[in-house]
């Protein structure tokens, strides 16, 4: 099998205050079109002797282009990077073979707005039909459980990872009468509290009962629909804030639903935490 690698890039986008990494969504195209199978990396650093991390990649509207880039912001990166670890990055297709030419030692799933499956949802009307996306998160949680790799999900990769699992997710959260909580202000903020259960791995992984995240989103995990999850966090108004499943392949499997990548950067102590537990497990397997 012939493996190409390209070297992710860097790009101010419109509307942002910092560089992300980006690639063009038909250049890789172009290496899968031809056969081969890209091999994405970052465009600096040595990956010898330091625990690889595939990173599933986002996408953003370029408007230059008909297809979104394949995007990364440098907070996953970094927060990756100052654990310990490497980040390499997983496009949509070939997922296998991407993952078994880097042969990682974990994998993160990172956040972003995709169509799920109708069936996942109790409460969704309308449409939904572009699984490219949602297929490449199933095929990394897959991986994962088959090779007992330490994963992370948050966001949209929480609730990718919950229905995994077989949980239900509800919509348009902001809407219910119960919610009271603003859980998409937008931006970086810090907007509620979250208690974590003590009986979990996302505890022994940021050593706190309490504290404040981000919220910037529109779906929840719904509390009594869990499949082979577990609720490890909450809301003050019961909102799911991190899940875990029944019987973890790892001993870090977790789902969380705020954005520590960002104050990772930034000396967040739980959030710092979080993701030098996801490096340290690593040699925990």
């Amino acid at each position: 099998m012939n493996y190409i690698n390209i070297k992710m890039k860097q790009i101010q986008y419109d509307g942002h205050d910092y560089t992300s990494y980006f690639l063009h969504f038909h250049d890789v195209n172009k290496v899968l079109q031809e056969g081969s199978i890209p091999q994405i990396t970052l465009p600096e650093e040595n990956i010898e002797n330091k625990p690889v991390v595939a990173t599933i990649l986002a996408q953003w509207k370029n408007p230059k282009y008909k297809e979104k880039d394949y995007f990364l912001t440098p907070f996953y990166i970094n927060a990756i990077k100052n654990a310990g670890g490497y980040p390499v990055f997983i496009a949509f297709d070939k997922i296998k073979e991407q993952l078994d030419n880097f042969n990682p030692d974990a994998i993160l799933l990172v956040g972003g707005d995709f169509d799920f499956p109708k069936d996942w949802y109790v409460n969704l009307n309308k449409e939904v039909n572009n699984f490219h996306r949602h297929n490449a998160y199933q095929t990394m949680i897959s991986y994962a459980e088959k090779h007992k790799l330490p994963t992370l999900g948050i966001c949209g990769g929480m609730q990718a990872l919950a229905g995994y699992l077989g949980a239900k997710i509800k919509t348009d959260i902001n809407s219910d009468k119960n919610i009271q909580i603003n859980h998409r202000p937008g931006g970086a903020s810090l907007i509620h509290t979250i208690h974590i259960d003590e009986k979990s791995q996302l505890y022994n992984a940021v050593k706190e009962n309490d504290f404040m995240v981000t919220s910037v989103h529109h779906e929840a995990v719904v509390n009594n629909r869990l499949g082979d999850s577990k609720i490890v966090a909450i809301a003050p108004d019961n909102t799911v804030e991190a899940i875990e499943p029944k019987n973890p392949w790892s001993n870090f499997v977790i789902g969380v639903q705020w954005h520590p990548e960002r104050w990772a950067t930034m000396n967040n102590k739980p959030s710092v935490n979080l993701f030098k537990s996801f490096i340290e497990s690593i040699n925990q397997k």
